[in-house]
């Protein structure tokens, strides 16, 4: 059901709409059309976030949740009420669960260092995959060295997809705190993402996934690359 609302959303979706509020994609007349493929490590902006930017830095920009002036109440508030837009989206009921960091790395760092110190243990177990990037692969090495945690693999099959067999015999197991996998891998362009991994309940003890019905039970972040 997940993938049946993700798939309906999707062929609703005008590419051409959305393209059209990229002003870097736009092709100048004699020039080729811009194609990017690298918005994992460098996302481009549409018109609307260039335009809030420009607005903030020529109009409001002052320190967020220090200063007592106008200016700093201006630039609090327009990022306080980011976080709720963002809570909203998500579909989160406390809005402090939203935490602002720079990239995917950073994220999952944090999450690794401060989580995974206060909950992992020795006997519990760490799942990710082979198909990883560093960034989603080292802070959970780290991590599990630190605690004396465990961390499995989820392989992949000769066409490059996740084999679902692994996470079955992992999760039987009873001792997997957190599954960890990106929803696309960046150097193959190969998606994750499969019914059947959407159905998984989330492991006893583990961290409980707050995500929109939309969003795969395991997929933790929006691409491999994580930078």
């Amino acid at each position: 059901m997940h993938y049946q609302t993700a798939s309906k959303q999707a062929q609703e979706i005008d590419a051409n709409s959305v393209r059209s509020q990229f002003p870097i994609l736009g092709a100048a007349p004699g020039e080729e059309r811009v194609v990017y493929l690298d918005s994992a490590a460098s996302s481009q902006k549409p018109e609307a976030v260039l335009g809030a930017m420009e607005h903030y830095y020529r109009l409001d920009y002052a320190n967020v949740h220090r200063g007592v002036y106008k200016l700093a109440d201006r630039s609090t508030e327009a990022y306080e009420r980011a976080r709720r837009q963002v809570a909203a989206f998500f579909g989160v009921e406390d809005e402090e669960e939203i935490i602002f960091v720079r990239n995917a790395t950073e994220a999952i760092n944090l999450a690794a260092a401060s989580w995974g110190a206060a909950n992992l243990g020795p006997g519990d177990v760490v799942v990710t995959s082979v198909m990883e990037h560093h960034s989603n692969l080292i802070p959970w090495q780290l991590i599990c060295e630190r605690t004396g945690a465990g961390l499995e693999f989820v392989g992949i099959d000769a066409e490059g997809k996740l084999k679902l067999d692994d996470l079955d015999r992992l999760l039987a197991a009873g001792n997997v705190k957190s599954s960890r996998r990106c929803m696309s891998r960046t150097c193959s362009g190969r998606s994750t993402r499969s019914r059947r991994s959407s159905r998984r309940p989330t492991p006893p003890g583990a961290s409980p996934d707050r995500r929109r019905p939309v969003r795969p039970a395991y997929a933790d972040q929006p691409g491999c690359a994580g930078r």
